[in-house]
This record gives structure tokens, sequence and C-alpha cells, in this order.
């Protein structure tokens, strides 16, 4: 049977409104969180238990090992990324003046550079600095990924930016610009563009 985080095997006993006999094998959400909001790498560590013990996490393909895959939401690592920076050379602005952006680019070399740049033009467009690009460490076949989901899968790149002076209600536009209908449009002529083209961006750390 499958263990808890308490270590403690099977369903929690009924308390408050909470019911074992309601319990489901389906698609569904998980929280894990500290009760007085500390950040800490323990919070990732559980969010990972609790992601991978759960048997079905989305669309189920024809390989046993492709899906539409699951994964974990947290707020932007500030200690993380400022090391990164700080080894690169750079000082990151306060917490809530800088964002990260998880981009989904063309594989093609050549496509993905300039996938960049018009995404870097955006930013100059809206007023907003370039810090730097993190190419996204992956280990697929470690990860055993099907084959299929191999094949489909685009260039994982994050994006470090900016305000220039502070960040306003105009630079949450850049972040739309970005996730939505412009970097589309301005990639139409790439072959790859349209399946991988997402750049999803916040600043909550």
């Amino acid at each position: 049977m499958t263990k808890r985080i308490d270590q403690r095997v099977g369903l929690p006993l009924k308390q408050g409104l909470y019911d074992p006999t309601f319990e489901k094998d389906a698609c569904g959400v998980g929280f894990v969180a500290h009760i007085k909001g500390k950040p800490s790498h323990q919070i990732m560590q559980d969010a990972y238990f609790l992601n991978s013990r759960m048997d079905h996490r989305g669309g189920c393909g024809f390989e046993e090992n492709t899906g539409d895959g699951a994964g974990v939401l947290t707020a932007i690592p500030d200690q993380f990324f400022r090391a990164m920076a700080e080894s690169a050379g750079l000082k990151l602005p306060a917490v809530g003046q800088y964002a990260v952006g998880n981009c989904f680019l063309p594989t093609d070399p050549s496509e993905r550079a300039d996938a960049q740049s018009v995404i870097e033009r955006i930013l100059e467009e809206e007023q907003l600095d370039h810090l730097l690009w993190r190419e996204v460490p992956i280990d697929p076949m470690g990860a055993d990924v099907g084959p299929a989901a191999r094949d489909a899968m685009p260039a994982i790149i994050q994006l470090l930016i900016a305000a220039t002076l502070i960040w306003t209600r105009r630079h949450s536009h850049a972040s739309y610009l970005l996730q939505e209908n412009d970097l589309p449009m301005r990639f139409a002529r790439m072959q790859q563009a349209q399946a991988k083209s997402t750049c999803a961006v916040s600043r909550h750390a």
C-alpha cells in the first residue's frame, strides 16, 4: 500500500470535513504549504512526494510513459535565482521588481535564437530589461519520458526580466503580450513556432 508523507500506510482516518470514503482515483490538485508562509526546500520535497504518489496525473496516451504531464507550481525561489544571477555577474533587483518566465521555444537552434530575439525586442518596446536566459536542465531518459513526448518536447528556457525603474501595470501588460497572442503572431514564419511559443511570466516570490 502507499505510504503517506507521515509514513503511515493507507488513507487518513475520518476527521472534520474529510471522509476517506469519498476518495477517487482521478486528476486533481494537491496543496502543500507552511502554515506561517515560511518558504523552504522541504515544501518542494513534500510536493514532489505528493505528485509522485498519484497513479493518474493527467491525460494518458497510447504509450505507458506518455501523458499530458503534471508538475508543481511554486512561488519564485528568490535565493536560487539570486545566487544564479550573481554567478553570472548580475545583481537582481528587490523581490517583486523582477520576473521569471518559463519559455517553451523551438528546438531548432536557429529558430530558437530568432524566437529569443523577438522576445527581447518585445521587452525593449515595453521598457523592460532582459537580464539573462537560463537553459533548464532536463533528463527525459532518466525520467522515463515516452518517445511521443520526447519527439514533441520543446526547448525549455527560463527568462529573467526587470523593470527599468519600478514595476508598473504597463509591465504586467508586457507579461500578457509574452503569454498570449503577440508571440505566436511574431513567430509566424518559424516552422516550429505553432506549438512551441508559450512564455509564462510571474514576479511573485
